[in-house]
């Protein structure tokens, strides 16, 4: 045989075996390599990305272990990290379960049938909807205040758990599917305080079941009857008839830069006189965001100026309000100069107007307005470190958006989330010149910090974390919070009555917070107590309980200047009230709490702000619902009310001494 017919003969052998050698290549590799080492996307990176939430809590560094860092596992606490995007995706993708398959597949069963019958018989024509005024029980404690309810407005008795009962059936079988799915829709708007209620994988305690009440409904519709008042098409801009002579104008801006500025310092005081002398120069031009600054300056100033009662009626008679429509409908014009930072503060300031008027909804729509544009001018890296006066104005903007955003949470849900992002990389803002409110500003800004940190939330899905060792750390970082204010705002701690309303503010927060942290004691204490009574977290549930009602009874005394008159901090306090109230109510008959407290010295506290919120009820649907809702619960509770709405007659079982 020749070499060339030899070689040939080879060759399927040489191809063989190299082939054989490729795979015995790969099997050592497979036995012998990590997962990581054969998927390059899946190496691990050298930096630690994810903290668990106590490390980030404490800003300490966290080695990320799993299932427990080191440091949760030497203290013997649970260990949470955050979740990726990508991780939540997958995981909601895998909890379809077969239960959820069954519920889409018997509604879709219901609407074909009811389809089905709407083709089978004519369609009978939809009747117009009669809607009864409310009933009010002539027995609840504030029945003598005045219609001022509006007509639309359920029942509180009916509103309870979000279903609504006003007496009247659907008009045709398609309505009946969509209220039937009603329990579906979320929750975005209206007073809530589930995350009050609620633990993590935990059902609600018998005890705080009047936290889960709905009234998003009810809030909606009295929200959007008011705005008829505020924005209604047919008003003008028509200058000629507002009030604008030289020295009515610097008198308003004067109350302006007292009451308003120094809560939230927008611009300087400088900067507020050459708005208003420019615009006074400029003649009012009705095409230009500084007039419509300078109008919503006036409108602010008029409105604190005024020497009302907060017992007047909310009518067109409030004051400022020609001011406040010419320059809302100027805003509303000038389209082309939206993305200013004029234009952010116009809406800022338009939302302080609708705060003091306590009309929530509309005042987050503004707010909302404002951050977007604040979020796009911070996005702007080249021009806003190149120009001090565009990035220090920026700043202050975006502050005062997201503390006003935080403080509306309680009433409106679908928070403006463009803003976070920013939280963590912003700058606090500068003063150049001594500005009285900017040491407020800014510790208000680091109190809000803390609260965001807290284990309460509220709005969609909040519920509460049982964090032993989470909320010592949060109580030691409000307690350094104190320690180091400015001694401009120090205030004493106690229950008299402060004159400085910063101030008085500030500490009626600090109390807010700290009842929070010990709140979540109580919380556990009814959802889940422990099995044994005798051991240290027993006892430690029961001197948290303790602290909770204390701090709760701290609020309540020293709120009451805050809630006598009108300021634009009023809507948060008076949401703030509610539901400290509601909180005392629902847990003071507890036999664990109420021997660890003063019960009297408790409801007095309880009572007083009650009927400080029930003054304001008289002017605004929306406390009065609020009322209501706690005079319901007290009755549930067997406490009648006698000496003409004055006093609570307590159950015997309330009352009691300690043993």
């Amino acid at each position: 045989m020749s070499d060339t017919a030899r070689a040939n003969a080879q060759l399927p052998t040489r191809k063989e075996s190299r082939k054989r050698q490729r795979e015995q290549e790969c099997e050592q590799e497979s036995e012998s390599a990590p997962i990581f080492e054969r998927n390059h996307a899946m190496y691990p990176r050298k930096r630690v990305s994810m903290a668990c939430e106590v490390c980030r809590l404490r800003k300490t560094r966290c080695d990320a272990a799993q299932p427990s860092c080191t440091f949760c596992l030497g203290q013997g606490i649970r260990c949470v990290y955050r979740q990726s995007p990508n991780t939540s995706k997958r995981q909601a993708a895998d909890t379809a379960s077969e239960e959820s398959v069954r519920l889409l597949n018997d509604r879709l069963e219901r609407i074909e049938a009811l389809l089905q019958s709407q083709v089978q018989s004519p369609v009978q024509p939809r009747t117009p909807r009669q809607d009864s005024p409310p009933h009010f029980d002539v027995s609840s404690p504030i029945a003598h205040l005045g219609a001022q309810s509006i007509e639309s407005t359920p029942s509180v008795l009916s509103s309870r758990h979000g279903r609504p009962d006003d007496g009247h059936t659907p008009a045709d079988p398609l309505t009946s599917v969509y209220l039937s799915g009603a329990e579906d829709v979320p929750y975005y708007a209206g007073m809530n305080l589930h995350g009050m209620a609620l633990m993590i994988g935990q059902r609600c305690a018998q005890k705080l079941e009047p936290f889960t009440f709905n009234d998003q409904e009810s809030y909606l519709k009295r929200e959007m009857d008011y705005e008829s008042l505020f924005f209604s098409n047919g008003f003008s801009v028509d200058l000629s008839q507002l009030n604008l002579e030289s020295r009515t104008c610097w008198k308003h801006t004067q109350s302006f830069q007292q009451h308003i500025l120094v809560w939230y310092p927008l611009f300087d005081q400088q900067l507020c006189i050459d708005i208003l002398e420019s615009t006074l120069k400029g003649g009012w031009m009705t095409s230009s965001l500084p007039t419509s600054l300078s109008l919503y300056m006036l409108a602010l100033g008029a409105f604190t100026q005024a020497d009302h009662e907060h017992t007047a009626s909310l009518s067109t008679q409030l004051p400022g309000l020609d001011y406040f429509h010419a320059a809302t409908k100027i805003l509303d014009a000038c389209c082309e100069q939206r993305s200013t930072i004029p234009a952010a503060q116009c809406f800022i300031l338009k939302s302080f107007y609708l705060l003091l008027c306590l009309r929530n909804l509309a005042a987050f729509d503004a707010i909302y307005a404002a951050s977007v544009i604040v979020t796009r001018l911070l996005s702007l890296r080249l021009s806003i470190s190149s120009n001090s006066t565009l990035r220090e104005s920026s700043h202050r903007a975006y502050w005062i958006c997201y503390l006003i955003t935080h403080e509306l949470k309680i009433n409106v849900h679908y928070s403006t989330d463009i803003l976070q992002p920013l939280h963590e990389h912003l700058a606090l803002p500068l003063c150049t010149s001594h500005e009285p409110g900017f040491f407020w500003f800014l510790s208000e800004i680091t109190l809000r910090h803390i609260f965001a940190n807290s284990l309460f939330r509220v709005g969609l899905g909040a519920a509460i974390s049982y964090e032993p060792l989470v909320a010592h750390e949060l109580s030691t970082q409000l307690e350094q919070w104190y320690s180091h204010l400015h001694p401009n705002i120090k205030f004493t701690l106690g229950t008299e009555p402060l004159l400085d309303p910063q101030k008085a503010y500030l500490r009626s927060q600090f109390y807010a917070a700290l009842f929070l942290v010990n709140w979540t004691f109580i919380v556990r204490l009814l959802t889940n107590p422990p099995e044994k009574r005798d051991d240290q977290e027993y006892e430690a549930m029961l001197k948290a309980s303790k602290s909770a009602i204390e701090y709760a009874v701290l609020f309540l005394d020293s709120v009451s200047s805050l809630l006598r008159e009108r300021h634009l901090m009023l809507f948060t306090t008076v949401s703030t009230a509610f539901a400290m109230v509601l909180s005392v109510i629902c847990v003071i008959d507890v036999p664990e709490i109420a021997d660890q407290i003063e019960v009297a010295e408790t409801w007095h506290a309880m009572w007083h702000a009650r009927n400080l919120l029930a003054e304001w009820a008289m002017v605004d649907a929306s406390v009065k619902a609020n009322v209501e809702r706690l005079d319901e619960v007290m009755r549930e509770k067997g406490i009648e009310f006698e000496r003409g709405l004055k006093e609570p007659v307590m159950d015997q079982q309330c009352t009691q001494s300690k043993p």
